[in-house]
């Protein structure tokens, strides 16, 4: 039996698991490239705009920041556009700004938090379902005198397993992926508010 047939003989169920699988798996390699994008955009932009600032170079500073993509763009313009105002209105712009920001960087993980939790749940029901048509039709044959032969039974109980073999199989890699992703996520937001109270000191000492 190919891995696809001992896959399938799970049960229909099996075919929204496997939706649920490729989906975690995108979600991953997007996520991956995203966190690491959005990291060695951040360092470059800080980098950049903290050596325009430390020589008053305003205007330069504000132009990186409208040209780069990096999360931490958005919230050190708006800090860079206050500059000639007070230290704690410059500080309250930039929160304000980054409550905009931080649900880009958590963008997809609440759909990877369902298929974790969803994958399992799926493979049980599946095969919860796949035990009742076993019993079913062992009663059957049962009540009309038929032969049974208990390897009959013992083939639709471990297909009827596979199906929550593969939830929690495509559950694992998913909850380690989410959990992984809130660390990056969480630093990503840390190194944010570290650039922004950097700014704040480079524009008023």
């Amino acid at each position: 039996m190919s891995a696809w047939e001992l896959f399938f003989s799970g049960g229909p169920l099996m075919w929204p698991i496997l939706f649920c699988s490729v989906t975690a798996f995108a979600i991953i390699i997007i996520k991956f490239r995203q966190l690491r994008f959005m990291r060695r955009a951040n360092e470059r932009l800080l980098s950049a705009v903290s050596e325009n600032i430390k020589h008053n170079r305003i205007k330069e500073a504000l132009e990186i920041c409208e040209a780069s993509s990096a999360p931490a763009a958005t919230i050190l313009k708006a800090g860079i556009l206050k500059f000639d105002r007070n230290r704690q209105e410059v500080k309250e712009t930039m929160e304000n700004a980054a409550r905009y920001e931080i649900p880009r960087l958590e963008s997809c993980l609440p759909l990877l938090s369902a298929v974790f939790q969803l994958a399992p749940l799926l493979g049980m029901l599946g095969t919860v379902a796949g035990m009742i048509y076993c019993f079913h039709a062992v009663h059957l044959r049962a009540v009309a005198l038929e032969p049974f032969y208990p390897a009959e039974l013992y083939a639709g109980i471990w297909q009827a397993l596979v199906c929550t073999a593969a939830g929690i199989g495509t559950a694992v890699p998913a909850f380690l992926a989410y959990n992984y992703f809130v660390s990056a996520v969480n630093d990503q937001v840390l190194e944010m508010e570290k650039a922004a109270d950097n700014l704040v000191e480079l524009l008023f000492g």
